[in-house]
């Protein structure tokens, strides 16, 4: 969903089937190297933007015509605890999850007075390979996401224990 041609063919695709789309889940996004920023090539920092943040705004940018024509819709946008809170060697996919989130706010200005809800899910750590080379110790993370005092009174957090994914965290902000 990098390119605007497959966001556009893809959300066009649903409303031919469906007739109209209720929900977009962007959930969207892939770890690029762990590394000091100026040590990551130029194709990395593409990719790493191109993923975690232009594939969000292209799919929002496809769905947002048929949502307005009907007045309704819910856009649900993924981002990370990096977007939230920084952390070395993940300047690039951080910057991102930044823009995922501050676009997300921005886009809720645009489109309430249309009855479409934005709402962003910043999922904690999740034990993959990425997160692994990342140096990410999911213990760790699972454990802070307990105590991290997030304000604001539509902040609410959900907590998933299936047993296969333990120690898996999720924060559902709806703005």
């Amino acid at each position: 969903m990098t390119k605007w041609d497959n966001a556009k063919h893809f959300i066009d695709g649903t409303v031919k089937i469906f007739r109209k789309v209720d929900v977009l889940f962007n959930n969207i996004g892939a770890g690029i190297k762990s590394a000091p920023f100026d040590e990551l090539n130029i194709e990395e920092i593409d990719r790493g933007i191109a993923v975690n943040l232009i594939a969000t705004l292209y799919g929002c940018r496809a769905v947002l015509p048929y949502m307005k024509k009907r007045k309704n819709g819910h856009i649900i946008n993924t981002t990370s605890i990096p977007g939230i809170r920084a952390r070395s060697g993940l300047a690039v996919y951080t910057a991102a999850k930044h823009g995922v989130d501050g676009f997300s706010r921005a886009l809720l200005n645009e489109v309430n007075d249309f009855g479409i809800r934005v709402s962003v899910l910043a999922p904690a750590a999740v034990k993959t390979a990425w997160a692994e080379k990342a140096g990410i110790n999911i213990f760790y993370v699972a454990c802070k996401c307990r105590t991290l005092n997030f304000s604001g009174s539509a902040l609410k957090a959900i907590i998933l224990f299936p047993s296969f994914w333990a120690f898996k965290r999720a924060v559902l902000a709806s703005l």
